[in-house]
């Protein structure tokens, strides 16, 4: 049996890259769903 080995050469990131994304992706939380982790958050959530 033999083995074979793949190297997969991966690109690399440039700042670009990541101004294309951050100018190009829509948020995944609403503000909708942070009021409702901030009253959540207050009402139940104990520091110290």
């Amino acid at each position: 049996m033999s083995t074979i080995i793949f190297q997969i050469q991966l690109p690399s990131n440039t700042k670009a890259d990541f101004d294309n994304v951050l100018a190009t992706q829509k948020p995944t939380v609403s503000i909708a769903d942070l009021k409702v982790y901030e009253k959540f958050t207050k009402e139940y959530v104990l520091y110290g």
